[in-house]
């Protein structure tokens, strides 16, 4: 009985050995504890008393000397430190970000501006071009090849050959090709798809360290615990242990298995001889019937001194068992407690890592943002001075027509709130239906004249504040609206929303412009339908001709849509030349007979210009 119970304690001690394999998975460290655990029995078995007699040296080499017979190729004195498996799962991160810049590299500001100018490309001039244009049927275009001489205004030269960009426009599959011509869009164009582009690398990257970390961290461990092993180290609650340190560990449990099987057989020893001085008393008492008075014993203190003694020898063996109790709970405390440390470390580890990581991706996202939002403030900035200049000193050329609209204006405001009385239009669609529907019928039988720009919003509500933006309508306090211009608005409800619409013949640029320019931009919009832009209605003269005929320079610089301090929008030509009286006489020949169309002139003494209302200046 002794004997079964002694090797039921060697196995329990081996399988707790065993179970804290459970957390690092270390396979030459669960067989070689294996091995220990038949050695570790036969070695008791081979054992008739305690070991109190032997010196740990002597128990070791025996021990050694049937542990190495079974164990085969394992280094007995490790030449180097053990390898932290903490510190493998801090360098794991180290080693993910090093292998993700390897496998989703970070362009670089040039790398990804060369992406960008060869995704949406800028035609210079000289370069041969291949235009497709319509000039009457869109569904049947026209082609040209030759080489790109400039833009000039709403035109571009190819060639010896002017060519309209709305009738490059409306061609299909013409966006693209359109874009190579302007500038200021392609630039829009190429910086959101940097954006973009870091956008979606950073998404990747992300998403690379979720998916590599565990397949990484586990590949790392696996590779420490696979040196520490064949360097000689076994595993075991969570310690590396040469196997001399090992073998010890086993000792100690030997030697604690083999002195209990020695105090059991001492208690049993005494077991029989108490049991024998029992008899021997029970002999006694029966045989003092015919002994002498004096020589009589005395059973009752035979049987208190045997009381006495069983009383502190099971005083002794509660003590020993508390005392061993004790000290089996605070070393699985202690043990719980590093390995609670251990775990904590390696997490704490891992979240800054992460951090770290977050922390570096959400800066170069704001560095990105801030040099975008620096990008936007400056062409705004450059906007605004162009509009402020505009609007400064405007010099009415007649006195007359001052007067003149003096008279003229009351009646003209007669006849406009008359006209506004009759207008269709000009009451706040109440959802009948037949505003729309006309509105509607009349952009489709005349799409050449008829322009229009139509958003949806979540309410009727939203959709009428929407209209108000534009400055050339208004909302009165009953929710109606108001418009100043001769031209088609309203709203109506359409699915899960409401439609506002705005459009007409009289429709014209600035209008189209503006409207195309503020309802986008505001809160829940979505599109809608839009017209192709208005045709601006102004016959641009012929420079090379104009300069050979009058022997004058004139260059064209551009157009440029700019918006007033009210929110209106204007189209503006900018044109350059040596004097102040070639620029009048140049401006004499141009007729401006829409609003929202100016033309402006640089030159050293100073800038002019000329709208729908005269001729004016600027302060240069």
């Amino acid at each position: 009985m002794i004997k079964r119970w002694t090797l039921f304690g060697i196995c329990f001690f081996v399988c707790s050995l065993l179970c804290s394999q459970t957390i690092i998975e270390a396979p030459q460290s669960v067989d070689r504890l294996k091995v220990l655990r038949r050695v570790s029995a036969k070695y008791i078995r081979s054992q008739s008393k305690s070991l109190a007699t032997k010196s740990e040296a002597a128990i070791l080499e025996e021990l050694r000397e049937l542990y190495l017979k079974e164990v085969k190729d394992i280094v007995l004195v490790p030449k180097a430190k053990a390898i932290d498996l903490n510190e493998t799962l801090k360098g794991s991160e180290a080693a993910l970000n090093a292998q993700m810049d390897k496998d989703l590299p970070i362009p670089s500001e040039a790398e990804l501006e060369a992406l960008a100018e060869k995704t949406y490309p800028l035609y210079k001039k000289g370069e041969k071009v291949q235009v497709a244009y319509a000039s009457g049927n869109p569904e049947i275009p026209n082609m040209i090849e030759g080489y790109f001489r400039g833009k000039v205004g709403p035109y571009i030269r190819v060639g010896n050959n002017a060519i309209r960009l709305q009738d490059i426009k409306v061609v299909d599959g013409n966006e693209l090709e359109l874009l190579k011509f302007d500038k200021d869009a392609t630039e829009i164009k190429r910086k959101e798809f940097i954006a973009a582009t870091v956008e979606e690398l950073n998404q990747k990257r992300s998403e690379y360290l979720r998916g590599k970390r565990a397949e990484v961290t586990s590949r790392l461990v696996a590779d420490a615990v696979q040196k520490n092993e064949n360097a000689g180290y076994t595993y075991l609650a969570g310690e590396w242990l040469s196997t001399d340190a090992l073998l010890k560990l086993a000792i100690a449990q030997i030697k604690e298995r083999l002195d209990d099987k020695v105090r059991r057989e001492a208690e049993s020893a005494k077991a029989a001889e108490r049991n024998a001085i029992d008899r021997q008393v029970e002999s006694l008492l029966a045989a003092q019937k015919v002994m002498p008075p004096g020589e009589r014993l005395n059973p009752e203190a035979i049987m208190a001194k045997q009381a006495a003694d069983e009383a502190a020898r099971i005083a002794a063996a509660a003590k020993e068992k508390a005392d061993k109790e004790a000290a089996a709970a605070a070393a699985a405390e202690q043990k719980a407690a590093e390995e609670a440390r251990a775990e904590r470390a390696a997490a704490e580890a891992a979240a800054k890592a992460k951090a770290e990581e977050e922390a570096r991706l959400a800066k170069q996202a704001q560095e990105a943002k801030a040099r975008e939002d620096e990008l936007a403030n400056e062409a705004k900035k450059q906007a605004d001075i162009k509009a402020e200049k505009l609007k400064k000193t405007v010099i009415i050329t007649v006195v007359a027509a001052a007067a003149g609209l003096i008279i003229i204006l009351p009646i003209v405001s007669t006849i406009i709130s008359r006209k506004n009385r009759k207008d269709p239009f000009a009451k706040f669609f109440e959802g009948k239906g037949k505003l729309q529907k006309d509105f509607w019928d009349a952009a489709n039988s005349n799409p050449e004249h008829f322009k229009y720009v139509a958003y949806m919003f979540p309410t009727v509500q939203e959709a009428t504040t929407a209209l108000s933006k534009l400055s050339y309508i208004t909302i009165d306090g009953h929710g109606d609206l108001h418009c100043t211009r001769d031209i088609q608005y309203g709203v109506y409800p359409h699915l899960d929303g409401a439609v506002c619409f705005i459009g007409g013949t009289n429709f014209h640029y600035a209008l189209w412009r503006e409207a195309s320019a503020v309802l986008p931009e505001l809160e829940n919009a979505t599109y809608f339908k839009v017209s192709t832009e208005p045709e601006v209605k102004l016959e641009l003269p012929d420079l090379a001709k104009l300069s050979a005929d009058k022997q004058v320079k004139i260059e064209d610089l551009g157009t440029e849509d700019i918006e007033s301090e009210t929110g209106e929008f204007n189209r503006l030509f900018k044109y350059k030349t040596e004097s102040m009286e070639t620029a009048l006489d140049f401006l004499d020949t141009l007729d401006i007979n829409e609003a929202g169309i100016i033309i402006q002139v640089q030159t050293p003494e100073g800038i002019v210009g000329k709208d729908e209302n005269g001729v004016f200046s600027l302060e240069a």
